[in-house]
């Protein structure tokens, strides 16, 4: 249940920095 929440958060820092720097979410994917 942790799991899923988690997943969320970084689902959602991810969408947050798409808006800001498109590039940056682009490293975060590639690292995850």
């Amino acid at each position: 249940m942790k799991k899923p929440k988690m997943r969320t958060y970084d689902q959602i820092a991810i969408d947050k920095l798409r808006e800001i720097e498109p590039t940056t979410s682009a490293k975060w994917a590639q690292s995850l």
